[in-house]
């Protein structure tokens, strides 16, 4: 009886390894955050709504399952303001390279940012993965 225990035994633990193992979740981004400030341990004053003198705007981007080198890529466009057509401002990346998970980015332009409408695309290893979009006010 006791080898049949000790055998079952041996199969339960092999189950729960090729369980384990093969549980694999995707990578996906997990957290993403639009700030008008940084300060040390975090992000000041989250949110989506700005204002035209907030010179520069931080993003952080938090990827769950990383298991591997990944290339997150942040696309920052104008949707809809009054002084200008919908184009893509510019665009940021940054490598995530494993036991990291987050990636800080920041944009600002030269002159103060117009009233209106804006997004930022997010793309991991070249999959958009998220979009967030933002206003900005007097």
């Amino acid at each position: 009886m006791k080898k049949n225990s000790k055998i079952y035994f041996y199969f339960f633990f092999l189950f729960v390894f090729i369980v384990t193992a093969c549980s694999n979740e995707e990578m996906h981004i997990s957290e993403a955050k639009l700030s008008r400030a940084v300060q040390t341990g975090g992000f000041e004053d989250v949110g989506t709504t700005f204002k035209q003198t907030d010179e520069i705007f931080f993003f952080r981007i938090k990827v769950a399952n990383v298991k591997e080198n990944v290339t997150l890529k942040a696309v920052w466009h104008v949707v809809k303001v009054a002084v200008s057509e919908p184009m893509q401002l510019g665009e940021t990346e940054f490598v995530v390279v494993p036991p990291n998970e987050v990636a800080n980015f920041q944009f600002g332009i030269a002159d103060l940012w117009p009233e209106g409408d804006y997004k930022v695309e997010l793309f991991v290893n070249n999959t958009l993965e998220r979009t967030v979009e933002f206003q900005v006010e007097k």
